[in-house]
């Protein structure tokens, strides 16, 4: 998701975790969001603001 050749902060959890756990990591922090911030969030993401 990172354009070719970012430096990355952390260099030393490069290989630590997949797209696809990185994806499961985020799904999971985001079900713990509450109602009314996940609702936000969404709206958010809907009109790219």
């Amino acid at each position: 998701m990172v354009p070719k050749g970012f430096l990355s902060n952390m260099p030393a959890f490069a290989d630590a975790l997949s797209d696809t756990e990185i994806w499961a990591a985020l799904a999971y922090i985001k079900s713990r969001w509450p109602d009314a911030i996940r609702t936000r969030q969404a709206r958010l993401n809907r009109s790219g603001g």
